[in-house]
C-alpha cells in the first residue's frame, strides 16, 4: 500500500461549487461526459467504480472544496 498526499491549485472558468459536484461528489457523471472516448472504448469501462482503484479520503469539507 502506497500512503501520501497530493495537492494541486487550479484556475477554472467555471464556480467552485459546480466543479466540485460534479468531479468530487459526481465523477460517474462527470467523467464520461469528459472523456466519452475513453469511457466507451477501454477495458474494464463497464466495471463496477473503484474496483480497480482504491483511495482512502479522510477529510471531505463540503464548506471548503477539501478532500
Amino acid at each position: 500500500m502506497v500512503s501520501g498526499s497530493c495537492t494541486d491549485d487550479a484556475t477554472f472558468n467555471v464556480s467552485a461549487a459546480r466543479l466540485w459536484k460534479g468531479a468530487v461528489c459526481e465523477p460517474h457523471i462527470f467523467c464520461p461526459k469528459l472523456l466519452p472516448d475513453f469511457f466507451s472504448k477501454a477495458e474494464g469501462a463497464n466495471m463496477p467504480l473503484g474496483s480497480f482503484n482504491k483511495n482512502k479520503i479522510e477529510v471531505f469539507d463540503e464548506a471548503s472544496y477539501t478532500f
